[in-house]
């Protein structure tokens, strides 16, 4: 089973491809560095809340086409959310 990384991962190196953009062009367009972008991509890495926005504006997407196909692995734990 895939980790929420390398979905993500996954995802944004199809989409940075499909828009023919290197990893070095949208590390710059997000102010984050290439081997990050590169890290992420592998799903060694996970971003931010505040770097994923910046990707899928970067990207020109949604952050919900971003993050599209992530669910949680059965041993990560999800907060309850706030009442």
């Amino acid at each position: 089973m895939l980790s929420v990384a390398e979905v993500f991962g996954s995802t944004l190196r199809r989409v940075r491809r499909q828009q023919g953009l290197t990893q070095k062009q949208l590390g710059t367009l997000t102010n984050t560095s290439h081997t990050f972008i590169g890290e992420m991509e592998r799903g060694m890495k996970a971003p931010n809340l505040q770097l994923v926005v910046a990707l899928a504006n970067a990207l020109s997407i949604s952050i919900e086409e971003l993050v599209a196909g992530l669910t949680p692995a059965r041993d990560e734990q999800i907060a309850p959310p706030l009442t």
